[in-house]
């Protein structure tokens, strides 16, 4: 943990939604100017090859919809700034977990490609009040700004990893990925993640995802244009599989991680 830049952020972001004369669009370029941690040259070089080589063209975010206005304005905050207490009076951000089994409030999650579907599927069917969007990045930010990476959820113990390295064991057992049918840039656990402990800015949003009309509608009040793919809220096709188990529970994994 950079504690340092942490403490940076923390500092911007509480002076940024403190201030009696800042206005919305006043607070939008104060996080814009906001210093981001970076990628290192050599790292962002070997990604930049990485992913051109992988063909992975969607960094992707689920998010409930109430969210979606706001992250279009100021970009997508990490947790630990969103509940500060005067960036809650001014944004009002929902979170989809009562608390992060991960710890690493410092940190968005994003996944490779699709969303993480086992988490938002037990999402939407344990509350099905909410509505909920996915934000599609633009993958080259991986090459901008530093991100740690996970073979699976975080939340389970695995620990993160930086770099080429790092992203290429979210596409670990070979085999098992020839077996499931899944394609380059697609990890091979559907629940791998890529952490990004800065502000992920506007200019980097490609698009929001809506499954129905309905939501599409609210967006547009809100002055957000969203477009319709119910797919991307569906289960990846190798879902089966997956029940009850993830990439560091097989014995494969398992082998090659202590041999």
């Amino acid at each position: 943990m950079n504690l340092s830049f942490h403490h940076y952020l923390k500092k911007l972001i509480l002076r940024a939604f403190s201030g009696e004369r800042f206005q919305p669009e006043q607070i939008a370029q104060s996080l814009i100017k906001a210093q981001r941690r970076p990628c290192g040259k050599r790292d962002a070089a070997e990604l930049k090859e990485w992913l051109e080589n992988r063909g992975i063209q969607r960094l992707v975010h689920f998010t409930e919809l109430t969210n979606v206005p706001y992250i279009s304005r100021y970009g997508l905050i990490p947790r630990e700034y969103l509940e500060l207490e005067v960036v809650q009076m001014a944004l009002g951000a929902s979170f989809a977990d009562a608390w992060r089994g991960d710890g690493m409030l410092e940190y968005n999650c994003l996944s490779l490609t699709s969303p993480n579907y086992r988490m938002l599927w037990a999402k939407r069917s344990a509350q099905k009040e909410r509505r909920w969007a996915v934000i599609e990045f633009n993958p080259k930010v991986l090459t901008e700004f530093f991100f740690q990476f996970t073979p699976t959820n975080a939340a389970s113990g695995c620990l993160p990893n930086a770099g080429i390295e790092g992203a290429e064991n979210m596409f670990e057992l070979p085999q098992l990925r020839e077996d499931l049918g899944l394609e380059p840039p697609e990890p091979t656990d559907p629940q791998a993640e890529a952490l990004c402990d800065s502000i992920l800015p506007v200019r980097a949003i490609e698009n929001i995802f809506v499954d129905n009309e309905e939501d599409a509608d609210w967006l547009a009040t809100h002055e957000v244009t969203a477009v319709l793919d119910s797919h991307l809220f569906k289960p990846r096709r190798d879902y089966s599989y997956w029940r009850g188990k993830r990439i560091t529970q097989l014995p494969p994994y398992l082998h090659a991680n202590t041999s």
